[in-house]
């Protein structure tokens, strides 16, 4: 599990990282969930740079059921 507020400069190593590890035949699933902002240009890019899915919530209510959706794949 990688928590990030998507604001960091280490993103981009990250998202290489979790290629090359997908490339070496590892089981990477990527979900990003964007809380409460209109700037979720960068969590909506990782997402689609990594196959995964993009969530953008307003309330804690919806985080919390979209984080358990998520966790039961």
């Amino acid at each position: 599990m990688f928590l990030s507020d998507g604001l960091s400069d280490y993103l981009d190593e990250a998202i290489k990282k979790l290629m090359q590890m997908r490339e070496q035949g590892k089981k990477i699933i990527f979900y990003t969930i964007a809380c409460e902002t209109d700037e979720d240009e960068e969590m909506v890019k990782m997402a689609t740079d990594l196959g995964g899915e993009h969530y953008k919530v307003a309330t804690t209510e919806a985080f919390k059921l979209v984080f358990s959706a998520i966790l039961k794949v």
